[in-house]
């Protein structure tokens, strides 16, 4: 799980401090990340879930004016 937490926190950085270079290995990453299969039909079925919403999980690469949560809790 650290590695989806370390992930999230890269794209914290990357937000603050854009750069096209590290916006590419980040998509790439996003790609290693979520091209896994687990074995599980549930967990392999929310996997790709979220590959397909790739474009819109990864619009701050592009603007980081956009919030990359809408929880407002953090």
């Amino acid at each position: 799980m650290s590695q989806y937490s370390d992930y999230y926190r890269e794209l914290l950085h990357d937000k603050k401090k854009p750069d096209k270079d590290e916006a590419a290995r980040l998509e790439r990453r996003f790609d290693e990340l979520f091209g896994t299969r687990t074995g599980s039909t549930t967990l392999d079925a929310r996997i790709e879930k979220t590959r397909a919403k790739k474009t819109s999980l990864l619009a701050v690469l592009r603007h980081p004016e956009v919030p990359l949560h809408n929880n407002a809790a953090e």
